[in-house]
């Protein structure tokens, strides 16, 4: 009887063993797939975020090339209407000097005017 219980003792241990292992390997699959799984969304999370960064990177260098052709283009446009003004200033110089220099004749036809005028 003692062999029996024995023998009954040992079957239930070696059942309660493959039971012990069948569920390891259920939880190891288990584990092994959720950490495929993980790298899996890490690598997508990265491959999305250098595509997102590379995206940025592009628009910014666009932006910036942009930027500078604007500049360019600005800087052109304000040297011209420098110039412009420039060209202005001179010319109401000519007129104002013209205007003091008749404004001199003048004064001084009128002046003679009164002399003769007075004598």
């Amino acid at each position: 009887m003692r062999e029996h219980y024995d023998q009954q003792l040992q079957g239930i241990e070696a059942e309660f063993d493959r039971e012990r292992t069948s569920i390891l390997e259920v939880n190891r699959d288990e584990i092994d797939s959720l950490f495929v799984l993980h790298k899996k969304t890490e690598e997508d999370f990265l491959a999305k975020r250098q595509t997102q960064e590379n995206q940025n990177a592009k628009q910014l260098e666009e932006v910036m090339s942009q930027d500078a052709n604007n500049q360019g283009k600005q800087k052109i446009t304000l040297e011209t209407e420098m110039q412009i003004l420039e060209k202005c200033m001179e010319d109401m110089k000519a007129v104002y000097k013209l205007n003091q220099e008749k404004l001199g004749f003048n004064y001084d036809v009128l002046f003679e005017r009164q002399q003769v005028f007075n004598k």
